[in-house]
């Protein structure tokens, strides 16, 4: 490479020019703090054998979680069961709404193991998990509600996942668990809560389930009273 410099000069010509690259001579330790995080500063991971890149807030979104809480003062009457029931409190820990991003809490419901088509032959066995129910078999019940803040109350209309009053709560809708108490019936149900995030350029993604919690459809036979409960798994 030299030589050929070296002719080009003797020759008149101006040698090639080449582009300078600066190596990376310092440790990562040696580095220069960060200032605050925007979430949109670009990191490159590995991903299936593929270097890609991904921003700051995409590997956070990857930490969240959620919390609940119903120890709120607020209480919903339903004529539907002719009791009452409490919005549900999310907190989206770690969760940061970007401008322009659409975020959708996802309730899904616990299907327990069963005989799908079990009157034709041959039954197919279906495992126990989580499912999202279709819009048209969710019967009045809401499960894709919009998130606007990081700590939001949520009425998806929890009567609904219950049979009405008289005659029939707190047997549930749908898939559920039933057991029977010493003063009435109690149906209970598992719900599980993921995110979809509809992003501009980027998509829709959905995480796996972040929290799941028990949810309690119960009557005093003796108090002629019925209400809607929460408890953690």
């Amino acid at each position: 490479m030299g030589h050929m410099i070296a002719t080009l000069w003797d020759a008149g010509l101006a040698p090639p020019k080449f582009n300078s690259f600066k190596m990376a001579d310092k440790k990562i330790s040696q580095l220069t703090a960060a200032g605050p995080l925007t979430g949109a500063e670009v990191l490159p991971i590995v991903q299936n054998g593929n270097t890609v890149k991904v921003s700051a807030q995409d590997v956070a979104n990857t930490a969240v979680s959620l919390s609940f809480n119903w120890s709120i003062p607020d209480r919903i009457y339903s004529a539907r069961i002719d009791g009452t029931y409490k919005p549900l409190q999310i907190i989206f820990n770690n969760l940061v709404l970007e401008p322009g991003v659409t975020y959708t809490l996802l309730i899904d419901r616990w299907r327990f193991n069963e005989l799908k088509n079990g009157k034709v032959a041959p039954p197919v066995f279906r495992e126990s998990r989580f499912y999202h129910e279709a819009d048209a078999l969710a019967q009045g019940r809401q499960n894709e509600i919009v998130i606007t803040s990081t700590t939001q109350l949520f009425d998806f209309n929890q009567d609904f996942y219950f049979k009405p009053h008289p005659g029939g709560f707190p047997n549930a809708t749908g898939q559920c668990k039933r057991g029977l108490g010493p003063n009435g019936g109690s149906a209970i149900l598992k719900l599980g809560f993921r995110i979809k995030i509809d992003h501009p350029t980027k998509g829709v993604s959905e995480t796996p389930i972040l929290g799941s919690i028990v949810m309690i459809g119960s009557k005093d036979g003796n108090m002629d009273k019925r209400a809607i409960s929460y408890r953690n798994i």
